[in-house]
């Protein structure tokens, strides 16, 4: 699922305050379904051969976090291509999968930042258009 051009760095530049909210709620929106998605597919309990409930715990948690980690990068690969300049800024990888937390941000030059902030986590994202004093 591709990322819509609207959501461009250019095109969000032009908003206004109130479609730029907007945009944003849309973008979570669209961020969240493919987060969850790529973790629905490898939840389900057929996924994981038997091997055990230690053992099928740990594989299914190993499966989450590579699919979870993989579906973040494509995500900011889309957006980049878009014009926004994210940069990886956390990677929370907390022991309970659900409070893994990745966040990205616009790269910040000597113009100051301008653009979005994201962290994603399993089951929320956060999406927030920053402005510097210096942009």
């Amino acid at each position: 699922m591709e990322i819509d051009n609207k959501f461009s760095y250019l095109n969000m530049q032009k908003l206004t305050v109130s479609e730029l909210q907007e945009t944003l709620g849309e973008l979570k929106q669209l961020l969240e379904k493919r987060i969850s998605s790529c973790i629905d597919g490898v939840t389900h309990p057929n996924f994981v051969k038997s091997h055990g409930a230690i053992d099928n715990l740990r594989q299914n948690d190993a499966a989450r976090r590579e699919a979870y980690f993989n579906e973040c990068e494509k995500i900011v690969k889309q957006l980049n291509r878009l014009g926004h300049d994210l940069k990886p800024l956390d990677l929370d990888s907390d022991i309970n999968f659900d409070n893994t937390g990745v966040g990205y941000g616009t790269s910040y030059h000597d113009f100051g930042a301008k653009g979005l902030d994201i962290e994603f986590f399993p089951k929320s994202t956060s999406v927030i258009w920053v402005v510097s004093p210096r942009a």
